[in-house]
């Protein structure tokens, strides 16, 4: 962690220049890949196209405004951090899971999921339980990495150049909740008309998913946020994400199903879970995470003080 710290102030005239001309770049490149999306379908190809745009906003913006790259937090941390990014997604998506299959209120599917995980293994012939040992540790390790591919591009722009931005000016509090609604805005365009989202049987087909999606994608970003910002490095929370979707898109999503008497939510990836990317489940403790996040960003003297001082998270 940056041991200096900075007073809140306002943004200079190059820092302004700064986020200009990353939003003009972000909101014109989004666009036209939103188009095809819109257009095409959510296809795998479209939307990791989109995931980039923030990175590359970000640095057509340090580019043009001749600032300097250093702000994007591409430098190592200590491993802390890395392991906390890594972790809590483990722990909360783990949460779930338990409450879902202990509660009662639904179960996870083995046989479908070793059935899956074991062809593509060439296992097919192993027991379900062989199949599932051997396989989560891949998902939080090797399928990490390949999450990383689409994620960081996200986190580049999003964590990586605003987050430290915002935070020289709002605070904590305000900076997590900026930066997730820009997040949210983001995606709004493929959730309302690009068949991003959930289908949500006697509901609303995109208002409710969106507001679903929003409360997670907001409460998240107070994690994702704190990380950035106590670590002085972008990669603790590109792991956060990178574990937080490879768990999701691999068991989450697909494979955890709820119980009829239950809200069912199906996703465009054609799952039946509370606990996918468009889940109540999923909300519910995102909002938690939430929480315990502000409170180690409270004890760390990040917020709540009487004369307000921050960590310069560049």
């Amino acid at each position: 962690m940056p041991e200096n710290k900075i007073e809140k102030r306002s943004w200079t005239s190059k820092e302004q220049r700064l986020l200009f001309v990353f939003f003009i770049v972000l909101v014109g490149s989004s666009a036209a890949v939103q188009s095809a999306i819109i257009a095409l379908g959510a296809k795998y190809m479209w939307v990791s196209t989109l995931s980039w745009m923030p990175a590359l906003s970000a640095v057509l913006a340090l580019w043009v405004t001749k600032s300097d790259q250093g702000i994007l937090g591409l430098r190592g941390s200590q491993r802390r951090w890395y392991l906390l990014g890594w972790a809590t997604p483990i722990i909360y998506m783990a949460a779930i899971a338990a409450l879902i299959i202990f509660g009662g209120l639904g179960w996870f599917d083995i046989g479908a999921y070793a059935n899956k995980v074991g062809r593509n293994l060439g296992i097919s012939n192993w027991s379900y339980e062989q199949i599932l040992v051997l396989s989560l540790p891949w998902i939080v390790t090797i399928g990490v990495i390949k999450s990383l591919v689409t994620t960081l591009g996200e986190e580049i722009g999003m964590r990586g150049l605003l987050v430290p931005l915002f935070y020289k000016r709002f605070g904590f509090i305000n900076t997590s909740f900026l930066s997730g609604l820009i997040w949210v805005l983001w995606y709004s365009p493929i959730i309302l008309w690009g068949g991003y989202h959930a289908k949500l049987q006697g509901f609303d087909q995109t208002a409710l998913p969106l507001m679903v999606f929003a409360i997670t994608t907001v409460s998240l970003s107070f994690p994702l946020a704190y990380l950035r910002l106590r670590s002085g490095s972008l990669w603790p929370s590109a792991i956060f994400h990178a574990v937080h979707n490879a768990i999701l898109l691999s068991i989450m999503g697909w494979y955890l199903s709820a119980k009829k008497q239950t809200i069912i939510m199906i996703d465009g990836f054609g799952s039946v879970s509370p606990t996918g990317e468009f889940g109540y489940g999923l909300a519910g403790i995102s909002i938690l995470v939430a929480v315990c996040y502000c409170w180690l960003a409270y004890r760390d003297g990040m917020i709540g003080r009487k004369k307000e001082t921050e960590f310069d998270g560049t």
